[in-house]
């Protein structure tokens, strides 16, 4: 698999599972359930737009939780564990040496990078990862992407500065985030990184059925709530001030994160290369032992004497994060 801009890595095709009744049975919940919000939410738009609006961003930061898989319970169980600031954000440490953080997506767990852990733990690296408010093992019933963000700068207060970082998907926004506020780091991997945060918002308000004027005031109370414009998750405004090594992994099959979304991503960050996959889709990406080589390959040649930015005036104290 070469590395190089825009490659295509030849994968197998996969062929999609056809949904069991238990899914379909789900589905057909979830329909329900969405019917009924939209009904809800209309409601209250009408009583009070921003009753409304309150209403929505409280949908919007609660993920889904899901049941960990016994693979990822099986790697946990070899992790020294760790615990990250005030609100018992769940966190693990694999081997010693410099430290490479892993940041899952949202809905996801730390330990769905797992793939990850030995190759790297055999190259001679430590490995962090944390599952982030309101997922997995960690507390907490809402989250925004300061849950992302918060937790990274919480292991560099801990660790020092980091090798490298690993993210997939929504955590790719927290992790530009954390680089953003201060997070210090040789190189990063975004596995299937959406371009912007409008995208899912979008999503979010056409699923129910949101007007734009709905629409205005949920993205202004998110924006409230974390301190953080749209604008400031896009890759357009972020990406150029970026000097980072960038490695972009997006398969072309991707369904949840289209591959477009990774070379804007690309293409907005100086010198960022563009790895594209076939047959993998969004999540299969993240238990690919070709990727994971890639992986380890790409954080291997990163220098290891070169200095690292530190711009401690941006930095928070640990007291101040907040999840």
């Amino acid at each position: 698999m070469t590395m190089t801009p825009s490659t295509n890595a030849e994968t197998p095709q996969l062929e999609e599972r056809r949904p069991s009744a238990q899914r379909r049975a789900s589905a057909a919940r979830q329909r329900r359930s969405l019917g009924a919000l939209r009904v809800g939410l209309g409601l209250a738009s009408r009583i009070s737009p921003a009753l409304g609006a309150a209403m929505a961003a409280q949908l919007f930061t609660a993920p889904p939780r899901f049941p960990r898989p016994r693979r990822e319970q099986a790697l946990l169980d070899q992790a020294e564990p760790l615990v990250l600031g005030e609100d018992f954000v769940a966190g693990w440490r694999w081997g010693e040496g410099p430290a490479v953080a892993l940041v899952h997506g949202w809905a996801g767990r730390g330990a769905q990078l797992g793939a990850l852990v030995p190759p790297l733990v055999g190259a001679g690296y430590s490995v962090l990862a944390f599952d982030a408010p309101a997922h997995g093992a960690s507390k907490g019933r809402r989250t925004t992407v300061r849950g992302f963000s918060d937790p990274l700068l919480a292991l560099q207060a801990r660790f020092g500065s980091l090798h490298a970082v690993v993210a997939h998907s929504f955590g790719c926004l927290g992790a530009a985030v954390a680089l953003q506020r201060g997070l210090c780091a040789r190189g990063v991997v975004f596995l299937a990184p959406p371009a912007n945060a409008s995208g899912a918002l979008g999503s979010f308000a056409a699923a129910l059925a949101l007007d734009a004027s709905a629409l205005d005031r949920l993205r202004r109370k998110l924006e409230g709530v974390t301190g953080h414009r749209l604008e400031d998750l896009d890759a357009r405004h972020y990406g150029k001030s970026m000097t980072l090594p960038l490695l972009v992994v997006h398969d072309e099959d991707d369904r949840d994160v289209p591959l477009a979304s990774g070379a804007a991503v690309t293409a907005h960050w100086p010198g960022a290369r563009l790895l594209t996959t076939q047959g993998l889709g969004h999540y299969r990406l993240l238990r690919s032992d070709r990727i994971a080589a890639a992986v380890q390959e790409f954080v291997r040649t990163l220098p290891t004497d070169a200095p690292v930015e530190r711009d401690l005036g941006r930095l928070l104290r640990l007291d101040q994060l907040r999840f």
